[in-house]
């Protein structure tokens, strides 16, 4: 199972969503103008903003960088980590804990956001203001490594959070619902450690898990009003802050792919928890990151993350555009959203209040980097949907031979025992003799029977007739034995000295001889097999019917079908034969079908 990589359909979304955003930029002069005169009259009136274009410190001694840069577009997955001190912290702090760094950041983030108050909000560039809860999931092909990164996580960014199991819908509404004289919790990173849990929460019936979820995404209303207050779980918009973390593993996130149209998986950022690069000396651990909060400036009890270029605010309304017009992917409904509040996040990380433009192009990249994993994710599901179907095929289809190959069985039974009661008969007067149920394996049965030499056709002028070879006459009847041929008993004389009774001796050669002969030819069946595959494959009922038959003094003898079906899986479990399923063309009802090959190594010996 390989790790994710940039696929071509992901280059050209990226090449789709710039060019949306030029598309816009003309739509925005007319409101940019609008917002630099706004602008200018409130610095008239109130003095200068929150530093939006200034180097200088703030009020807790961090400089804060100028918002006049731009985004070179440089910044990509490998260099990324090398960005800031901060990024680069994380990144050391997941090298001496052994944890993949990915994972590490994606946790901090969560941190990062469950630490700051559901005042603080995005601006409202499309409709009304947006919420800074985020949700997560952490994959790898074994499911595991969340744990590590939310314990490296907790060293990376000290901060006291509250952290919950996940519930029912209405359990994350209680959560935020305090029970009288209690202080509220405000602010709480919900995690689920092994998906399969969100999974059975979700299929029970009436379980509201998933609307809930996605409802506090986007800090939207929790709960609902009950006859009273005990039975009440309302939260109302912007009033709390939930951060969510999942980890999961590749087949096992049906539960928020299923919801694709419900938009569940847009919402989510996905990192892997593993780390190809991981060094062996990993180094020792940092200084935890700085936790203090930027200097908010509140409007009526609402803080705004304030975007600094005005590229961020033209790609925002590109992507609603693209949205409206029906060109953006399913999966990407959220996706600017998403992207949104990792910049406002990275911000904070770093101190500020302000989106810096290299806020936003780290944020790209981390969506790039989780739109990666997401595309894995998705392809592992469908590759391991493909395979159930192929195996759920195969076995339906070997199900289905080996109910065939009884059928042809007793059909091949059935000839043999009207062709010796009847003797030579016309296939016209054999077939209907059959059952119904094994009449469509006539033709195959006289086929195997003739390769064999159980049975000889005999040319006549109308066509052909069949009849029993010369090992398959019918058997003479023995007579009655001694004692009783003239039903007087005989007294069994006493053997004389030295000599062994009639029975005994049958017993004690003929029998062994019998014995070994099957044997013999048993331990030279694989031989025989294999010369026979190496004019080419096989079919299955083909290679049993030339395969089984062995000669014990000019006497005609053949191993049993099961023998010989027990040699060739041994063969193929030995890989020294191939087998293969498909479909008989031409056969009533597309009977399945097996053939036996030669594998490559026994070939070229």
């Amino acid at each position: 199972m390989s790790a994710p990589t940039t696929t071509r359909k992901q280059r050209q979304k990226a090449n789709k969503a710039r060019g949306q955003a030029e598309r816009a930029r003309s739509i925005l002069d007319e409101l940019a103008a609008q917002h630099a005169a706004r602008a200018a009259q409130s610095s008239a009136d109130d003095g200068p903003e929150d530093a939006p274009a200034t180097s200088t410190p703030d009020s807790d001694g961090r400089p804060q960088p100028e918002m006049t840069d731009t985004a070179d577009g440089t910044v990509n997955r490998d260099d990324f980590f090398d960005q800031t001190d901060q990024l680069k912290t994380i990144r050391q702090w997941a090298r001496a804990r052994y944890a993949a760094p990915w994972a590490v950041f994606g946790a901090v983030m969560l941190r990062v956001a469950a630490s700051t108050g559901p005042e603080v909000q995005l601006p409202g560039v499309i409709g009304d203001r947006a919420s800074l809860n985020l949700m997560a999931a952490f994959v790898s092909a074994s499911g595991g490594g969340k744990g590590i990164s939310d314990k490296v996580a907790r060293l990376a960014w000290p901060t006291e959070i509250h952290e919950e199991g996940i519930g029912s819908g209405e359990g994350i509404a209680a959560l935020f619902t305090p029970p009288k004289d209690d202080d509220r919790i405000t602010r709480a990173i919900v995690s689920v450690p092994e998906i399969d849990t969100l999974t059975g929460l979700a299929q029970r019936q009436g379980n509201t898990i998933l609307a809930t979820l996605k409802a506090a995404a986007m800090g939207e209303r929790l709960g609902s009003k009950g006859a009273s207050s005990a039975t009440s779980r309302r939260v109302d918009p912007h009033s709390y802050r939930l951060c969510l973390s999942v980890g999961g593993q590749p087949g096992h996130t049906g539960v928020l792919f299923d919801d694709t149209t419900g938009g569940t998986p847009q919402r989510f950022l996905w990192f892997l928890t593993t780390d190809p690069d991981m060094p062996a000396d990993g180094g020792g651990d940092p200084d935890p990151l700085d936790t203090t909060a930027p200097s908010w400036r509140a409007e009526h009890d609402v803080v705004e993350i304030v975007y600094g270029p005005p590229e961020i605010r033209e790609q925002i309304i590109g992507a609603h555009l693209a949205r409206q017009r029906g060109e953006s992917d399913a999966l990407d409904g959220h996706a600017m959203l998403t992207r949104c509040k990792v910049a406002g996040v990275l911000a904070i990380m770093h101190g500020r209040s302000v989106v810096s433009a290299l806020d936003w192009e780290l944020s790209g990249v981390v969506m790039d980097e989780s739109d990666r994993v997401r595309e894995w994710l998705l392809t592992e599901a469908r590759r391991a949907a493909k395979k159930k179907v192929r195996d759920r095929a195969i076995s339906r289809a070997m199900g289905e031979e080996i109910i065939a190959e009884r059928r042809l069985e007793r059909a091949k039974a059935a000839v043999l025992r009207w062709l010796e009661r009847d003797g030579e008969l016309a296939s016209r007067d054999l077939r209907p003799k059959l059952k119904a149920d094994i009449r469509d394996q006539f033709t195959a049965a006289l086929a195997e029977l003739e390769a064999v030499g159980d049975i000889v056709t005999v040319e006549v002028a109308n066509g052909k007739r069949y009849r029993l070879s010369q090992v398959h006459a019918v058997p003479e009847v023995q007579p009655p034995k001694p004692q009783v041929r003239h039903a007087v008993p005989e007294v069994q004389r006493v053997p004389e000295k030295g000599t062994v009774p009639t029975a005994f001796s049958e017993v004690a050669h003929t029998e062994p001889v019998s014995a070994t002969a099957e044997q013999t030819a048993l331990n030279a069946l694989p031989g025989r097999i294999l010369k026979r595959l190496r004019n080419g494959p096989m079919e299955h009922s083909r290679l049993v019917a030339t395969a089984r038959g062995y000669s014990v003094n000019g006497d005609h003898r053949n191993l049993t079908s099961q023998q010989v079906v027990a040699v060739l899986e041994q063969m193929t479990a030995d890989e020294q034969i191939t087998v293969t399923a498909a479909r008989r063309e031409g056969m009533p009802r597309g009977l399945p079908l097996r053939t036996y090959a030669l594998t490559p190594e026994e070939t070229e010996r």
